[in-house]
């Protein structure tokens, strides 16, 4: 299982301060935008999916495992991950806490 690594900047004039940029390509188009609560054991869909958008995920407070393909990527509270939508992909609550993740679906405009 792999734990994904945070890319953080400190933007210019700011102290003490991290942003992890979620859009900084304007071929992204924002689809859609929902906070997910998913129990312990929960998650989905099962079986995986795929389709043209990617999902952008951030851990709010707990845990989850995405499956992309063959990996399975370990996200804790704090961290980003984006799915590229064209990977067999679904997400699960591994964790003892009810998982609350923020997810954005993003399209490159040149697949509208």
């Amino acid at each position: 299982m792999a734990l994904v690594e945070q890319a953080f900047i400190t933007p210019k004039n700011h102290v003490d301060f991290k942003a992890h940029p979620i859009i900084n390509n304007q071929k992204d188009e924002l689809l859609d935008c929902a906070i997910a609560f998913i129990s312990p054991n929960g998650g989905g869909p099962n079986p995986d999916h795929i389709h043209v958008h990617d999902h952008f995920f951030t851990v709010i407070k707990g845990e989850i495992e995405i499956h992309s393909d063959n990996n399975r990527i370990l996200l804790k509270e704090g961290m980003s991950y984006r799915v590229n939508g064209q990977s067999m992909h679904s997400v699960w609550n591994k964790g003892d806490i009810e998982a609350q993740v923020l997810g954005i679906s993003l399209l490159q405009k040149n697949c509208i």
